[in-house]
């Protein structure tokens, strides 16, 4: 798994393999590295290597301020 900010110039991190050894859907909460942390926008791609598949998620962290 990679994490990383392609809008902001950053370096793409690799992150824990994931292996559920039974396929199908499951739930994974990691840590977002602290080299992210003040990022607007973080992009996970999550990679099946064997059957070269590939899924990407844009997350976009917006703080919203009110009066």
């Amino acid at each position: 798994m990679e994490i990383g900010c392609p809008n902001c110039g950053s370096d793409v991190a690799q992150l824990a393999d994931l292996d559920t050894d039974v396929g199908g859907t499951f739930n994974k909460v990691f840590e977002i590295p602290a080299e992210f942390a003040d990022y607007d926008q973080l992009v996970i791609r999550l990679t099946q290597p064997k059957k070269g598949i590939f899924v990407e998620r844009v997350f976009n962290n917006f703080t919203f301020y009110s009066k």
